[in-house]
């Protein structure tokens, strides 16, 4: 018993050093060529501000609104999981238990609900940012601090963290809990408990989508965008 102990203390002493180390690494990262991060953004007053940003004029915009530490929930039909690969099915987390009357109906009807963690998805943003290559289009993805309790620094860190670790192109914008409360006033069922959300804005800053597909569901996403592309100032 003696011996175990010791052991789980000296692992524990490692495990605290290493993050020591590494959390000023982390949070020192600032991005690469094609991975911008902006962090001084943290007030914007409105959609129409976000969108409007110098260096997304005459684009369009295809924003994503997530949550480094949040899962999200996917439903499916018995039809949908035969067509699922292996890898895809290695996303899911476990089977979901719920009090929504809709929900249940789905269930019923052999449906099932899944966790579907974030971070997996950004397995399908290389395939989506590699078809819009060099086309008027900017990837956008915001996150923002959920309450005024939240640590400064642990929150970059943890956001800076995915962003690396998944190499995702585009443009990264953290906001302040004002400016994410702003946007949940403009954005219909935009809230904390639903992240990631999905939208569309044209080249005139206007959203087209609130509700936009999620990067797997590219024989829906892929037209819409394509549709926006073509619309002329």
């Amino acid at each position: 018993m003696k011996t175990t102990l010791q052991i789980i203390g000296i692992a524990s002493f490692f495990a605290i050093i290493g993050y020591v180390l590494t959390y000023p690494y982390e949070l020192s990262y600032s991005g690469e060529k094609d991975i911008i991060l902006i962090e001084d953004s943290h007030d914007i007053s409105s959609v129409s501000e976000l969108t409007h940003r110098d260096e997304f004029k005459n684009k369009v915009l295809y924003i994503k609104i997530w949550e480094p530490d949040a899962s999200e929930i996917f439903r499916y039909t018995q039809e949908d999981l035969k067509k699922l690969t292996n890898r895809e099915k290695s996303f899911f987390k476990n089977d979901i238990t719920t009090n929504d009357k809709e929900s249940n109906e789905f269930i019923a009807n052999g449906g099932i609900l899944k966790y579907y963690d974030p971070e997996d998805q950004f397995y399908y943003q290389p395939a989506l940012i590699n078809t819009y290559k060099n086309k008027d289009i900017v990837f956008v993805y915001l996150t923002a601090f959920k309450s005024d309790f939240e640590k400064k620094e642990d929150k970059l860190r943890r956001w800076k963290s995915v962003i690396k670790r998944h190499k995702i192109e585009g443009c990264h914008i953290i906001l302040s809990y004002d400016s994410f409360e702003n946007l949940k006033k403009e954005i219909p069922d935009l809230n904390e408990f639903n992240l990631p959300h999905n939208l569309i804005v044209d080249k005139k800053g206007v959203i087209i989508n609130y509700n936009a597909p999620n990067p797997r569901d590219k024989e829906l996403l892929f037209p819409e965008l394509d549709a926006a592309l073509k619309t002329n100032l």
